[in-house]
């Protein structure tokens, strides 16, 4: 299967299951640590989007080659993103932020329908909701479409 083609199934399944997470398992369970599934789903989702636009781009000689690690990968697209996708690194960059938080967090503890990361000392805290990872559901929904459409219509510009 084409790479770009199996990275966009990859963006599209992660997108699903967190969706699914948040819809049927959260609102059944109200387990504040599927938020965190869900979380990791959306990141997940996000890289494989900005992974197609890097092939794409790759296939096309418009990129350096990079490493397949996101690291890499989000500094080649940092550095090559187009003005028809700019919209979405602060979507990227603030996944990236939550998830490196959530690694290096001492203290964890759900509260109500939350889920709260504390850093050391409690300097710091990050707060995981329903509200917020629906939101990024519809953030990661219109990075995909922006991506592919770009992939699927090259040379045509976007709208809006």
């Amino acid at each position: 299967m084409d790479k770009i083609l199996e990275q966009r199934e990859r963006a599209l399944k992660s997108l699903r299951a967190a969706d699914y997470l948040l819809s049927q398992n959260f609102s059944v369970f109200k387990d504040p640590k599927i938020l965190v599934s869900a979380l990791e789903d959306i990141f997940n989702c996000a890289a494989s989007t900005m992974t197609a636009y890097l092939l794409f781009k790759r296939k096309n000689h418009k990129v350096e080659p990079f490493q397949d690690n996101f690291e890499s990968k989000h500094r080649v697209f940092e550095a090559n993103i187009t003005d028809d996708l700019k919209q979405h690194l602060m979507f990227i960059n603030g996944l990236k932020k939550l998830i490196e938080f959530h690694k290096e967090s001492p203290v964890e503890f759900r509260k109500k329908a939350e889920f709260v990361m504390c850093s050391d000392g409690y300097k710091n805290i990050e707060k995981l909701t329903p509200e917020l990872l629906k939101g990024q559901i519809s953030k990661a929904k219109l990075f995909i479409e922006d991506v592919f459409f770009l992939i699927d219509n090259p040379g045509v510009k976007q709208h809006g």
